[in-house]
């Protein structure tokens, strides 16, 4: 019969993989959104620079300037939350860093 430490150094340690395993899969699925919402936040820099495919637009009606101010409103959003995933990648970092750093066996004297 399996001792009542023992369970619970198991039941603490399936704990912390399964916390573990989460942080990982949540880190490597903000990094792909952040990978696509960079391409798109560039892709839309590139092309709206005065310079660039937006300058070929110089004479366009005053509904596709409102168009255009609409889009950029968007896309100030998307780099928001672009910044929102980075900070959240971070975050599950120091978790899975944290998590991985705790012991699972119990401390002897305690």
């Amino acid at each position: 019969m399996l001792s009542h430490r023992s369970r619970n150094t198991r039941e603490r340690a399936a704990e912390m993989k399964e916390s573990f395993d989460w942080a990982l899969k949540t880190m490597d699925l903000l990094r792909r959104l952040d990978g696509v919402l960079c391409d798109t936040v560039e892709a839309w820099k590139s092309f709206n620079s005065p310079d660039e495919d937006l300058g070929y637009f110089g004479d366009i009606s005053p509904n596709a300037h409102r168009s255009i101010d609409a889009i950029n409103v968007i896309f100030r959003q998307l780099q928001r939350n672009q910044r929102r995933l980075f900070l959240l990648k971070n975050c599950c970092s120091e978790f899975s860093r944290a998590v991985s750093q705790i012991p699972l066996s119990p401390r002897r004297g305690l």
